[in-house]
């Protein structure tokens, strides 16, 4: 039987906590920090203002994907058609949740895993984002086992 993984819910940071984060990760003063999150609020508020917005949260943008040779144009067609994507704002999106989904369940502890459900054989799917989240969220771990050892 194949359990569904549940991804954690995640409880979004405060903007308190979003900037000490910033102010220590860039070492930056607090309030240059400060001074970047307001511009860049104010371009997110003019920008979601004048584009085509579907309301808040919804930005339109355009993206441009170069490939490096006719190869990988044709496996982005092959797979875009194979799937019946509506669109290429849907293949997006679509790449964008997994891609979250998956994230958020490496985060959790959990391996992302196919399953032949006859043999009962498994397949890791492993790429380097996925070996990196695992490496990232490993180390985030055992910190915080030695932190807890430590107290």
């Amino acid at each position: 039987m194949v359990k569904k993984a549940a991804a954690p819910v995640v409880k979004p940071l405060a903007k308190s906590q979003i900037l000490n984060s910033l102010t220590e990760s860039s070492g930056m003063a607090k309030k240059d920090v400060q001074a970047v999150l307001d511009g860049l609020s104010a371009l997110i508020d003019q920008e979601t203002a004048t584009s085509a917005s579907k309301g808040p949260g919804h930005i339109q943008m355009r993206i441009q994907v170069e490939f490096r040779d006719a190869s990988e144009a044709e496996y982005f067609s092959d797979v875009y058609n194979e799937y019946g994507f509506r669109s290429k704002a849907d293949f997006f999106n679509n790449a964008l949740a997994m891609m979250d989904w998956m994230a958020r369940s490496i985060a959790g502890g959990y391996r992302i895993v196919a399953e032949d459900p006859e043999s009962e054989n498994k397949i890791e799917f492993v790429t380097p984002v996925t070996q990196y989240l695992t490496a990232k969220h490993a180390r985030e771990r055992a910190r915080k086992v030695e932190q807890a050892e430590l107290v």
